[in-house]
């Protein structure tokens, strides 16, 4: 396989913090065996050695939790060693690590920095908003804690991005929780949408009603992505770039490529996640009894990649309702991941609201609000009656559309394929007279893309 991804839990379901909206306490609660253990230096380089055998041009070993921190510096130092004893040529390693950020001292944080470890951090915007849900073992606020955490990796050279879980709550505060990041120079962000538990479980573990989170609705959760885009679109316009991951996507979506997310891909992938005890999974969001693939050690990443229960797992994500083939939007939603739609503890599909940041209030009726809203009314309002000709930026003449229509006024102009898509967003803004072709998709929507990419 050319590139492989191992998601290694070395910590397996254990955490120093107490989170309302814990989706892997949940799974964990789900299973004969909740906690799987540490994992082992010999049984990480088990897999260290199985991923070489599979991977052909890189492989990433992404550390999650649980809280992935608790394993220690010392097991990570081990890591390192493993990976220049058993690297081949021609395939490149990577590390990232996931964390809640709450006890990472010095020592680990310039580890990661010397051995170039990219490191989210959980973070869920200003005091009062990540404090609601993100707490201590004793209930107190994190807040403090995590701040202290990013600036000790920005003093030592951490690479970091800042991961921010989407509840009922924090969905009506979009502009206080992008402002805050903006205000902190936090520029890679991504918002993911919470995930509800699967059916039965948080009464199973006894979490009472009033300690479970404010649940995220598909309207909400249209509205917060909505008001993002406008604030994200608001600072491009004025010439700085801010990475969202689900933006990004989108835009290599209409580039011709693929998401870097599986959850935008609108089919399930095998991920290789690895417990502690060595067990394999398919998905983070389903390391459950089930669906157990193998061990590693005992079976090889490529038999567990293709064998009985592996083929099970991504049939099951492949069905597409009516709905969602009808949609116009669906070139770019795709249906979502599997643990967005209805069942698996979600009563509806979340992405239900999402089509509102593609389309006018009204469908084509000049729909948009805000800054960005008002750039591309004044955008649109200057269209050339010339027939061969979508728009005039200026001296940007558009041909054809490589529109990415959000709520009806919202377009972006694609120039030539490139994989970088800061460089995208420059061309966007600064690149007069450029001519773009136009594309219509199979199901006769008119989404435009470069060269006819869009299948």
């Amino acid at each position: 396989m050319m590139h492989v991804n191992v998601l290694v839990k070395p910590a397996s379901s254990a955490c120093n913090m107490n989170c309302s909206y814990c989706f892997y306490q949940d799974v964990a609660n789900c299973r004969e065996v909740g906690f799987k253990g540490f994992l082992t230096l010999e049984r990480m380089e088990q897999i260290i050695v199985g991923a070489m055998e599979y991977a052909e041009k890189s492989c990433t070993f992404l550390f999650q939790g649980g809280e992935p921190v608790l394993a220690g510096l010392d097991f990570y130092r081990g890591v390192v060693e493993l990976e220049k004893k058993h690297g081949k040529p021609g395939v490149r390693i990577y590390n990232s690590l996931q964390t809640n950020g709450y006890e990472v001292g010095e020592e680990m944080a310039r580890f990661f920095a010397e051995n170039h470890f990219l490191i989210g951090v959980s973070l869920d915007g200003p005091e009062s908003v990540h404090d609601a849900n993100r707490r201590d073992r004793r209930g107190g606020g994190t807040f403090a804690r995590v701040m202290e955490t990013l600036e000790l990796f920005d003093r030592v050279g951490v690479e970091y991005n800042i991961l921010c879980v989407v509840t009922g709550e924090n969905a009506r505060r979009a502009g206080d929780i992008y402002g805050f990041y903006r205000e902190r120079g936090f520029d890679f962000l991504q918002f993911i949408p919470c995930l509800e538990p699967f059916e039965g479980a948080q009464r199973e573990a006894g979490v009472p009603e009033e300690g479970r989170h404010d649940a995220l609705t598909p309207e909400a959760y249209g509205e917060f992505l909505t008001e993002i885009f406008d604030l994200w679109f608001r600072d491009l316009k004025n010439g700085k770039y801010v990475s969202v991951r689900h933006l990004d996507n989108w835009m290599s979506i209409l580039l011709g490529g693929q998401p870097a997310s599986c959850g935008m891909v609108g089919r399930c992938s095998i991920q290789f996640v690895v417990e502690g005890d060595g067990g394999v999974y398919p998905c983070d969001f389903y390391v459950l009894d089930e669906w157990r693939l193998g061990t590693v050690g005992q079976e090889s990443f490529a038999a567990m990649g293709t064998g009985e229960k592996a083929r099970e797992f991504l049939e099951q994500s492949v069905q597409v309702p009516e709905s969602c083939k009808a949609c116009r939007y669906y070139v770019l939603c795709r249906n979502g991941c599997r643990r967005d739609r209805p069942g698996d503890g979600m009563a509806e599909h979340i992405l239900r609201g999402v089509p509102e940041i593609f389309r006018g209030e009204g469908e084509g009726a000049g729909g948009g609000r805000g800054d960005a809203g008002a750039v591309c009314a004044e955008i649109n309002a200057d269209k050339n009656t010339d027939e061969n000709m979508l728009c005039r930026i200026g001296d940007w003449k558009i041909t054809g559309a490589a529109v990415f229509a959000c709520r009806g006024n919202y377009s972006f102009y694609i120039h030539k394929r490139t994989g970088n898509l800061q460089t995208f967003y420059e061309t966007l803004i600064a690149a007069p007279g450029r001519i773009w072709d136009t594309h219509t998709c199979h199901d006769g929507s008119t989404i435009y893309c470069p060269g006819g990419n869009v299948k």
